[in-house]
């Protein structure tokens, strides 16, 4: 387990939270040592394939169940809580691609951070409390050193 406090100097740290650490990697010459983490431990049940037929429901209940039966406490924007979902199946799916298609469904990113499952409405940019997120504006005199990489998986992998 990981837990990641960020921040700039001068200013106070934030704690962006744990995370399960899955890879660990060294390189060398000069010494550079990577550590891949997830907010989620996607070695558990989040990933395991399911049966379920899901009738006369809203997408916040829905998205609670999952959370519940995954150990988690789901976090669902307002605006989603209440969609109503009056018939979907989730065919040999993991609860992890399921959410996904939902969420693209619904105009909705998800993820899991601090033990809670994330449903909130894409692009609004405000946190799961529905507190704004702050801007920030960083420019290339504000490190010395970057590097940038994407993948083409969903947001939760399968």
């Amino acid at each position: 387990m990981l837990t990641l406090w960020l921040g700039w100097q001068g200013s106070a740290l934030l704690n962006k939270g744990d995370f399960t650490v899955d890879e660990i990697e060294h390189r060398g010459a000069p010494d550079t040592l990577t550590i891949r983490a997830r907010s989620a431990d996607f070695r558990g049940t989040l990933n395991s394939r399911r049966e379920e037929s899901w009738h006369d429901t809203t997408l916040g209940e829905l998205v609670s169940a999952i959370a519940k039966r995954n150990k988690l406490t789901a976090s669902v924007a307002d605006s989603l809580k209440k969609i109503p979902v009056p018939h979907i199946d989730q065919s040999q799916e993991s609860d992890a691609v399921f959410l996904t298609r939902l969420a693209e469904r619904n105009g909705a990113a998800v993820s899991v951070k601090a033990g809670k499952l994330l449903f909130l409405k894409a692009g609004s940019a405000v946190t799961a409390s529905g507190k704004p997120v702050p801007q920030m504006t960083l420019t290339r005199s504000d490190g010395d050193r970057h590097q940038f990489a994407i993948a083409d998986r969903g947001l939760i992998p399968a």
